[in-house]
């Protein structure tokens, strides 16, 4: 009884706080809502305060008539302005209100684009300007006229948008903040960039080599082996052989075709706009071939769903599960004796994500693809970069360091891990034995 008693106490102080921070937080925010709609800037509270004193010491006290008329004038050009703006203020509250709601929207991380929202101001307030800011979720704005335009650096799903309206006068005396949240169905997907679909199956899916020379020729031949029995000779450099003495044979390349049944999983992480958008390059390309099954951080399942497996990208920017938390789980879910390849769309930074993937790659056969949007190199480095992988000038996010990136590949190799590097900013997707090899 007297456990029960003590629980019952300390239930309703824990209600008694919670109720008293409801109350806290809405006295906070009427604070704010008066603050935001007081009309004075600091500009303007000390020219009052300065005209007023001009007016009633120097004008009122000491009869100067001239600085009786300056401190009047000042005094009536600040309760002018102050008109002005509440009267502007209060237009636009009004003018806002009466927006009905917003369009679904559907934009891409790391591009500008121009939103249909429009502040309306009167032209017959006068010495009124309005300016605003976006305050969830968190945008790049930029208002050029009367036009908005936003930029994202990190995906997700918004129900509405909540903007802080300023309105100021010309001067700078005045300024008048107020919050305005507009319903909007709001969705950030992933800047695939120059990632395609055809140079990803080129790059993370090759289909075996042919048995022979002979055999049926699909692609150029680019390789070479040395001559055995049974050779064409048609095949034969004979120019290599008149430098070296040694007879070699061309070779065909290898047949590239999509996986049959491939699993795939997003680890979600702060650097990760680059793996998000090969994922979502992978799904809406339909690389993963004809039996597919995809998986993300803080994702309850996994899913064959093309439409649910670009959500799960979307969500997983904001998902309270990251570093490859949900990977075991994922992997005793999806894996079976059908689908034996995962491929892990991983940041090209270290944190936890690297302990756990290595643990998960002795219990499955894992392909880590690390996405990049370039890498911090000397100045050789970026003139390779730009003539053999026709890198782009996008100012992209995924952009590790070549010392972190080494330690990164080093890492995973010691663990014998299948490691390939894609390049969202050229679209490449080479092994990391060649990325080393031509970074070098």
């Amino acid at each position: 009884m007297w456990f029960l008693w003590g629980c019952q106490l300390k239930l309703k102080k824990i209600q008694d706080v919670k109720l008293f921070g409801k109350e806290l937080r809405f006295l906070f925010s009427a604070v704010r809502t008066l603050i935001g709609w007081f009309p004075l800037s600091i500009g303007g509270l000390l020219w009052g305060l300065a005209a007023v004193w001009v007016l009633v010491e120097w004008g009122g006290n000491r009869y100067d008539y001239i600085l009786l008329v300056v401190g009047g004038v000042a005094v009536g050009v600040l309760g002018v302005v102050v008109l002005c703006v509440l009267l502007g203020a209060v237009v636009v509250w009004l003018s806002l209100k009466k927006i009905p709601e917003a369009e679904p929207v559907s934009l891409a991380t790391g591009i500008k684009t121009k939103t249909p929202f429009v502040v309306p101001l009167p032209w017959w307030v006068p010495l009124v300007q309005v300016n605003w800011q976006w305050k969830t979720p968190a945008a790049e704005v930029e208002i050029i006229g009367k036009t908005e335009w936003v930029s994202f650096k990190r995906r997700g799903e918004w129900e509405s948008i909540i903007r802080t309206i300023s309105i100021q006068d010309s001067f700078g005396l005045c300024l008048i903040r107020f919050v305005f949240q507009q319903d909007c169905m709001l969705r950030v997907l992933p800047n695939i960039g120059n990632f395609r679909g055809a140079q990803l199956v080129q790059g993370l899916s090759s289909g075996p080599a042919f048995s022979h020379p002979a055999g049926e020729s699909v692609g150029d031949r680019i390789d070479i082996r040395t001559y055995t029995k049974g050779d064409p000779m048609r095949y034969i450099l004979w120019k290599v052989y008149a430098r070296t003495g040694n007879l070699v044979v061309r070779t065909p390349e290898k047949a590239l075709q999509p996986e049959d049944r491939t699993i795939a999983f997003l680890i979600s992480h702060p650097a990760d706009p680059s793996a998000a958008g090969a994922a979502m390059s992978a799904i809406d390309s339909n690389f993963l071939g004809k039996e597919w099954k995809f998986g993300t951080d803080g994702a309850p399942v996994p899913t064959t769903d093309r439409e649910t497996a670009i959500d799960m990208i979307v969500r997983s920017a904001v998902s309270s599960a990251s570093n490859a938390e949900s990977l075991s789980r994922f992997i005793h879910e999806a894996t079976n004796s059908m689908f034996r390849k995962l491929l892990v769309f991983t940041p090209p930074v270290e944190g936890e994500w690297v302990e756990r993937v290595v643990s998960a790659s002795k219990t499955a056969n894992i392909v880590v693809v690390l996405c990049i949007d370039g890498i911090e190199r000397g100045q050789a480095f970026w003139t390779w970069r730009k003539h053999i992988l026709q890198a782009s000038e996008n100012n992209l996010l995924s952009i590790p360091k070549s010392s972190e990136f080494d330690k990164l590949l080093q890492k995973l190799h010691a663990s014998n891990i299948e490691v390939l590097v894609a390049d969202r900013s050229s679209g490449a997707v080479v092994s990391a034995h060649v990325f080393a090899r031509l970074a070098s």
